[in-house]
């Protein structure tokens, strides 16, 4: 597991053959805003889908080897590198 490190960033290593991409964001989002995952549409963050289509960032990051991508989710900003996740809140 990982998680904040002293700054507005929260970091950790992935499995994307055990947790989905798409699944491993909603998840260190909700952790970040305090609420429970199925609860993160009521928070100022919304629905991952309003930001990002989920099965495309499942696809692109468990089928590209080598692959860094980024985007904008309510006031964060994340960031996938390989098998690192970071969130980072503006």
């Amino acid at each position: 597991m990982g998680g904040r490190d002293g700054s507005n960033r929260f970091t950790r290593r992935c499995d994307w053959d055990a947790e989905l991409p798409s699944v491993a964001v909603v998840r260190a989002l909700a952790d970040l805003e305090g609420v429970d995952p199925l609860e993160l549409s009521t928070t100022r963050v919304g629905r991952l889908t309003e930001h990002v289509d989920p099965e495309a960032l499942d696809v692109l990051v468990t089928e590209t080897v080598g692959l860094a991508v980024s985007f904008r989710v309510g006031d964060y900003r994340v960031e996938i590198d390989g098998d690192e996740l970071t969130i980072i809140e503006r």
